[in-house]
């Protein structure tokens, strides 16, 4: 779970994500697997629902932060928000 796009990451934008699962060691290793030094980086994390429910509620905030910046906000108003 992260705030990643596809677009970004094959433009190797810096982008993080969370890996989550009950045994410590498929996280790691999926981390070991996908992460890179450079542009993605993978954290773990055996929280599962949390991690879940981080995924699912920047969803609106982000949606609540387009809307502002689409109608000329800045960044004071998003710090607002």
């Amino acid at each position: 779970s992260g705030p990643t796009f596809a677009a970004e990451i094959v433009k190797n934008n810096p982008t993080l994500a969370v890996v989550a699962s009950q045994t410590l060691y498929h996280a790691v290793h999926v981390q070991k697997i996908l992460s890179n030094e450079t542009n993605f980086r993978l954290y773990v994390s055996q929280d599962i629902v949390s991690v879940q429910l981080g995924g699912a509620l920047k969803n609106p905030l982000a949606v609540g932060a387009g809307l502002l910046t689409g109608c000329g906000y800045g960044i004071n108003t998003l710090s607002a928000y």
